[in-house]
């Protein structure tokens, strides 16, 4: 299925686990939905994530793929393990986020846009590039080993990702 979602095509989730060489990739709708949790837990697994920091991804992709079915349909979802742990990208096609919304004014997006806030807060890296074609949402969550800390919070965790992998030809807003 080649089209708005770069080349992503449907897999199934039940057999797949990220690797760094082999990203798992899926797209999604209102009706398939179901498996982006699927695929985001056992990314977690696969990479070492604290469950800690698995609930907090799970509840920021959740957040994230809402927006994306409600302003475009749906969109793709992308699961890597990278150095130190999980990068997990959603892609989608639909107007882009207003011009208004910068990524620093957390007040702003509480209020106008509560899900892509409490997006942000639950992941340790976080990155959002827009434009009128659609919206790219990277998030990094540590793996045990590069938490830093006993409790592992990726909200805390002094892990970073290597900065080509989090914004290679984005554009932040």
């Amino acid at each position: 299925m080649d089209g708005p979602y770069h080349g992503v095509t449907e897999v199934d989730v039940s057999v797949c686990t990220p690797s760094e060489l082999n990203p798992v990739s899926l797209i999604f709708t209102q009706f398939t939905v179901g498996q982006v949790g699927t695929l985001v837990r056992s990314g977690c697994i696969a990479a070492g994530v604290t469950p800690r920091d698995s609930e907090d991804l799970l509840i920021a992709v959740s957040e994230i793929v809402t927006n994306a079915i409600r302003y475009a349909g749906g969109g793709s979802i992308t699961v890597r393990r990278v150095a130190g742990g999980l990068l997990t990208v959603v892609c989608d096609s639909g107007p882009g986020l207003p011009d208004s919304l910068m990524i620093g004014r957390l007040a702003s997006e509480a209020t106008e846009w509560p899900g892509l806030w409490l997006a942000r807060l639950m992941c340790n890296e976080f990155d959002i590039a827009s434009s009128p074609s659609g919206v790219t949402v990277r998030m990094f969550t540590p793996c045990r080993a590069a938490a830093g800390s006993p409790a592992g919070s990726g909200r805390l965790g002094s892990a970073e990702p290597d900065d080509a992998t989090m914004h290679a030809g984005d554009t932040k807003l």
